[in-house]
């Protein structure tokens, strides 16, 4: 989905104006399959409107184990916030799982934007908000709920994810280790 289409089902056809002025800040870019939008080190001071395609965020641990929080699916928003906001470098890393086509902007820019225009700043907030709750809900999965029926929301909600995205990573997203996963699969397969 187009930057343009996806800013108007978030807001009324009324503020053309405003969403001209955010999809004129972003500039297209192409992601080949397992290129990185941001690694962690790096300054981000950016965001990215993904179009199309799938990406995954993960963090390194100490022994450099790879730890799967999200996945992004267009059409999303890429971004740092909190780095951003902390001036910070990134700790996080975001990557093309499969090849995306992505609308990259300055996050500096989106801030005077979003000084100078009420809409933009609400914008905003309601993205933010989406990814607040989204985080919520991923926490508390975790602690409400075990490995299967995570999958099993996994399956009834993200169904893209299961059919693209390879089993580690979507095994380190459960928090469980790919043999776990494939245990799971057999045993809802033969419908226990």
């Amino acid at each position: 989905m187009e930057l343009s289409n996806f800013l108007r089902s978030l807001l009324s056809e009324k503020y053309s104006q405003e969403i001209g002025l955010i999809d004129e800040s972003f500039s297209s870019e192409d992601l080949a399959k397992l290129q990185y939008f941001l690694k962690a080190g790096e300054s981000p001071d950016t965001i990215a409107f993904l179009e199309e395609g799938i990406c995954r965020g993960f963090y390194l641990d100490k022994e450099g184990n790879e730890h799967t929080t999200n996945f992004f699916v267009a059409p999303t928003f890429l971004a740092d916030l909190n780095g951003f906001i902390q001036q910070k470098r990134a700790i996080f890393n975001l990557q093309a799982l499969t090849p995306a086509k992505i609308r990259v902007c300055r996050l500096s820019k989106l801030y005077e934007m979003a000084e100078e225009h009420l809409i933009i700043n609400k914008l905003f907030r309601l993205i933010l908000e989406r990814a607040y709750s989204f985080q919520q809900d991923r926490q508390a999965a975790f602690i409400y709920s075990d490995a299967t029926e995570r999958y099993r929301h996994l399956m009834e909600n993200r169904k893209e994810l299961i059919e693209q995205v390879p089993q580690k990573y979507l095994a380190s997203y459960l928090g469980i280790q790919p043999q776990s996963l494939s245990r799971i699969r057999n045993l809802l397969a033969q419908g226990k």
